[in-house]
């Protein structure tokens, strides 16, 4: 009874399997327990599953995932860290199997470079195609294959044409997508998901970003776990104000056990309270992205830095609670950080710069712009093999010669090559202690080659026999340090001139 009545609300298409077939067993198992057909009926029609559901499902999925990526890379397994963390999502992939578009392109012209390379292209990014029409987005589609493994959208905006027919064309031809990215695309809602989760079995990593605010009728999230039962492993939401920390909750309750990327940025009503249940539960994390969240504070610094060792990428831009503290905090337990975006907080300090140098020692992009940074460190020169970006635009206090300058990896190279030229003495440093008139003056200016030889020579200290925890003033006597000018220097004074010397 309850198999039918699954079926007569969510067919398959194209001969495929329906959703009911694929829907976590325990949601069933739930209906059917009274044994009452009223129950059955009352549960498949209802738009969110039981939050029951979501526990035995992110249960199931811990059982699958319980040996750390890592540790399965170093025993030589299949499973690799590249299965679980896809770093930086936003880089340039300069690779054979993948077609970019961007606006200066004509529509004759991308037919023809997908169609000459379709047994090789993996990947199809559409950058800023405002000028595509509805037609050409179904040229497009129509000269892929079925061997797609990616598809992008990114800054349309309003131009955007890409709409529900266009998904629906490229998910019944597509059906080994694993990453789909849907950026300005207003045309779309939430019955999306719907045909996301009946054709793309293999789909890891989806996101949804709105630029401008367009609220879908549904609750996206709640649509989500409804009609996509994957093990997910990067989910994006940027731009949904209807988004709150009970919707986020009830994500990773469903997709925890796989997810190592999440993105909730610009979600006015995601809090430290969301980050919580996340760090606690998703052990694979990897990459967070928070960015304009006003309800975001220190709290979850100190939460990620409990919880979250391992992260790899961090944005945390134009969260103006997050103060040094909490980022000293953070980097001292999470110093595996390859990516950090702090701009505009103006809480953000030259604190939180410097522990940054000092901790993370695999750091290779930090964007500090429009934050109340005065000064670069000495010892960023420490993170010369791994840096490869530093960017303080619209910091006062940085002069825009520099901040050109570091923006580039050659450039930071040159720079830290100077600043090593120049702040050599960091390295070493001498401190002389002694009495009044024992000659500490003298000592420095011999060490450093500014000795008057004409200058009267003095017999010093000898340092072989002189013990100055027992023969100071904290031991029973202290030492005999009258200096007088003499015609022949001791041993000691002759080691001295030695060094001068030599320098």
């Amino acid at each position: 009874m309850a198999a039918s009545v699954a079926a007569q609300r969510m067919p398959g298409t194209d001969g495929g399997p329906t959703l009911a077939s694929r829907v976590d067993t325990g949601s069933l198992g739930s209906a059917t327990s009274n044994g009452s057909p009223s129950d059955i009926t009352s549960n498949s029609n209802s738009s969110v599953r039981p939050a029951s559901a979501g526990r035995d499902r992110s249960r199931s999925l811990r059982r699958r995932f319980t040996t750390p990526p890592e540790a399965s890379a170093q025993s030589g397994s299949v499973s690799s860290l590249h299965q679980y963390y896809t770093p930086f999502p936003d880089r340039e992939v300069s690779d054979s199997s993948e077609v970019v578009v961007y606006p200066k392109d004509g529509i004759e012209e991308i037919q023809s470079r997908i169609i000459s390379r379709s047994d090789h292209i993996r990947s199809l990014r559409l950058r800023a195609c405002s000028k595509l029409t509805s037609a050409n987005l179904h040229d497009i589609i129509r000269c892929v294959t079925p061997k797609l493994l990616s598809f992008e959208i990114r800054e349309a905006q309003d131009s955007n044409h890409f709409d529900l027919d266009h998904l629906q064309h490229l998910v019944s031809k597509c059906k080994h997508l694993r990453a789909l990215h849907l950026e300005d695309c207003f045309l779309i809602d939430h019955r999306c998901l719907e045909h996301i989760g009946r054709h793309l079995l293999e789909l890891q990593n989806i996101a949804f970003v709105h630029t401008k605010r367009k609220q879908w009728p549904d609750n996206p999230i709640h649509e989500l776990v409804l009609h996509v039962p994957l093990e997910l492993h990067s989910l994006k939401f940027v731009g949904f104000d209807e988004i709150a920390d009970y919707h986020v909750n009830y994500a990773i309750d469903c997709y925890s056990g796989s997810l190592n990327s999440i993105s909730f940025g610009d979600c006015a009503n995601v809090t430290d309270r969301s980050v919580d249940y996340i760090a606690t539960n998703c052990k694979l994390l990897r990459h967070i992205e928070l960015f304009k969240n006003p309800g975001i504070s220190d709290s979850t610094l100190w939460i990620l830095a409990k919880h979250c060792s391992n992260l790899h990428y961090i944005d945390l831009a134009c969260c103006n609670k997050i103060t040094d503290y909490g980022v000293k905090e953070l980097v001292t337990h999470a110093t595996h950080l390859r990516y950090i975006n702090l701009s505009s907080n103006s809480k953000i300090r030259n604190l939180a710069f410097i522990s940054i140098i000092r901790h993370c020692t695999n750091i290779a992009r930090i964007r500090l712009d429009n934050t109340g940074v005065t000064a670069i460190p000495a010892s960023i020169i420490k993170r010369k093999p791994t840096l490869r970006e530093v960017s303080l635009r619209d910091c006062k206090d940085i002069p825009e010669s520099i901040v050109n300058v570091i923006q580039n990896p050659n450039g930071l190279n040159d720079y830290m090559d100077q600043m090593e030229d120049r702040n050599l003495s960091y390295r070493l440093k001498v401190f002389v202690v002694g009495a009044s008139g024992t000659g500490k003056t003298t000592l420095i200016k011999c060490l450093t080659g500014k000795m008057d030889p004409e200058g009267p020579e003095f017999e010093g200290v000898n340092v072989q026999s002189w013990r100055p925890l027992k023969e100071s003033s904290w031991g029973k006597r202290r030492p005999s340090l009258n200096l007088r000018p003499t015609g022949t220097p001791t041993q000691t004074h002759s080691r001295v001139n030695e060094i001068s010397s030599n320098n």
